[in-house]
């Protein structure tokens, strides 16, 4: 059996692999986007990404049962129990190829119906615009189909707590994938007369890469499991129902953050306009995302540890992984959230211009009228002073949204910016410094507590941004995703904990706030350096991030963990250097 120092390193290094392969993603999406358009052409880029987007909507067909596969796998592992290993491998496997199938007899279905479609398109698109988006949307959907099995191997690396390998094998395919993306693109003159179009060779390239994939995800899982068999003789009754049972909790939690994400971009298209959602999609939903993502890519890494502990029946190990995930959670959300919101004003007028930044002061907006003053706007004229920085927290608030949003105006909407972000930006902190508690829940079986937690969430969110956004325009969507968070996250989802750790929530409400309270102190000299430093232009961004995180982290590490888990830590980090050759 591994010793302690292995499992946490295993963590700390599949953490750490997990936060950089993110990072690549963003950095590969941030560079190729534009080069495909450019090659591409806006009108055929369009037709790619609508063909990537449906065939991404058939995820939903996954039913949650990847999170079900890695469990159970996890579990088994932990009893060292190789025939319940191969078992639960081998039902997930098999039930991935068989809605692989669906899922690509539902693309030819598709394809057969696009003519159909053509009199409700918008005008300008032809018969052989929906001719070549079939010849795409079959291409890809049968990529998604042959991948999707490889989920279970996936699960088998995670239920291994292998998230290293997994992450970085992920990382490697994105980056092999980019690099034929720009070959087919670069040699584009070479591959027209052959194809007619690069979206073909594009979708091509795509599938083989998915072949060659698949016999990669097989070599790794036998070396992390040698005793791995693919046979269907190992599927039986009872797994398919522990299987779909498990999985269907996580379906109907799937289907809650769906609603979540979803439905106020069309409540702001309903209510306001189009202009409003572009803006809100462009930077409120991409810096809540970038919180989200950043902080899940360091957390979730637990869920399979709790499994297998839990089948070992060591529960108070169990507690204490919470406690210091939980720690973990918060020094690093904190930190995020701290920089989310003090730096978003000059990032966004670096980033993306003045013109996205869609709140004014009172100094420049009739409150009443909702329109700017007469007259030339001083801080756009050459020389002007900087312009006009967000409210801090004791300063008087704009007119009020309503007041300020004028549904008439298709080029210009005055909205409660920063309020709204800041909302939801707090919303998305409370969820992630209680992400080690969702794994809890998941990890031990008990997530029908938080699908059951996540749909009220969902429900209460779209309601009360619904009634807010009438009343109080853009700043509705900030009111109506955060008191609805701090209701079940602060409440609903603690009083679940404790239910199944039979914890007094005393004692699980000390671990979370005092690491909050330690960590919000160690945000006292960042925001010094914040006030001396920052500015829109990127050297002083950088700079500014990094000595914020320099003074950041040896407070908050000093003040949130312990003596002893500080050891344990610095430990594992020293064996895994010894190690690397």
């Amino acid at each position: 059996m591994q010793d302690g120092h292995s499992i946490l390193r295993r963590l700390l290094f599949g953490s750490a692999l997990r936060f950089g392969s993110y990072f690549v993603f963003v950095i590969i999406s941030f560079l190729l986007t534009p080069y495909m358009m450019l090659k591409l052409g806006k009108q055929d880029y369009g037709l790619w990404f609508t063909a990537c987007e449906v065939v991404g909507t058939y995820s939903i067909l996954e039913l949650g049962l990847n999170t079900a596969v890695a469990r159970f796998i996890a579990a088994a592992l932990g009893r060292r129990d190789d025939e319940e290993t191969n078992r639960f491998f081998n039902t997930g496997f098999f039930l991935f190829a068989f809605l692989g199938t669906i899922i690509f007899l539902l693309s030819c279905l598709l394809i057969v119906f696009a003519t159909r479609v053509l009199p409700w398109l918008k005008p300008g698109t032809t018969i052989d615009d929906l001719t070549l988006f079939s010849r795409v949307l079959l291409i890809i959907g049968a990529q998604f189909s042959i991948e999707l099995p490889y989920r279970a191997l996936n699960g088998l690396l995670i239920g291994s707590m292998r998230h290293d390998l997994a992450a970085l094998m992920k990382t490697v395919f994105a980056l092999v994938a980019s690099f034929c993306t720009f070959l087919v693109l670069y040699f584009g003159s070479r591959l027209l007369p052959v194809f007619g179009n690069l979206l073909v060779p594009l979708a091509l390239s795509s599938l083989l890469l998915a072949v060659g994939n698949g016999i990669v995800w097989y070599l790794a899982a036998k070396s992390v499991f040698p005793n791995l068999r693919i046979s269907r003789r190992y599927i039986t009754r009872d797994s398919l129902l522990q299987v779909f049972k498990y999985s269907s909790f996580s379906f109907v939690a799937m289907l809650a953050d769906i609603l979540k994400s979803s439905m106020p971009v069309f409540i702001l298209g309903l209510l306001l306009n189009l202009s409003v959602v572009a803006q809100y999609k462009a930077v409120v939903t991409a810096f809540t995302g970038a919180l989200g993502n950043l902080v899940q890519q360091l957390t979730n890494t637990v869920s399979p540890l709790f499994s297998r502990l839990v089948a070992q029946n060591d529960h108070e190990s169990v507690r204490t992984t919470l406690f210091f995930a939980i720690k973990v959670a918060v020094v690093v959300a904190t930190f995020i959230t701290f920089g989310l919101i003090t730096w978003s004003d000059p990032f966004i007028l670096r980033w993306m211009g003045p013109d996205l930044l869609i709140y004014q002061t009172d100094s420049s907006t009739d409150s009443s009228a909702g329109t700017p003053p007469d007259g030339p706007d001083e801080r756009n004229a050459p020389g002007a002073p900087n312009r006009s920085v967000s409210p801090g927290p004791g300063a008087p608030a704009p007119g009020s949204g309503r007041a300020n949003i004028n549904d008439h105006l298709n080029t210009s909407v005055n909205v409660n910016f920063m309020y709204t972000l800041i909302l939801l930006v707090l919303a998305m902190y409370l969820d992630r410094i209680q992400s080690p508690a969702t794994e809890l829940l998941y990890g031990t079986s008990n997530h029908h507590y938080y699908s059951l937690i996540n749909g009220i969430e969902a429900v209460s969110i779209v309601l009360l941004t619904f009634f807010a956004v009438r009343a109080w325009g853009f700043l509705g969507i900030g009111i109506g995703g955060f008191l609805p968070v701090l209701l079940t996250r602060g409440i609903l989802l603690p009083i679940a904990v404790c239910r199944v750790l039979k914890l007094a929530h005393g004692d699980y409400f000390r671990a979370f706030l005092r690491p909050v309270a330690g960590s919000l102190f160690a945000c006292l000299a960042p925001s010094l350096i914040s006030r001396l430093c920052v500015g829109p232009t990127l050297p002083q961004l950088f700079l500014t991030g990094f000595l914020s995180f320099a003074a950041y982290l040896p407070v908050a590490v000093f003040l949130v963990f312990s003596f002893d888990e500080r050891q344990k830590v610095w430990q594992a980090l020293r064996r895994r250097s010894h190690e690397t050759p």
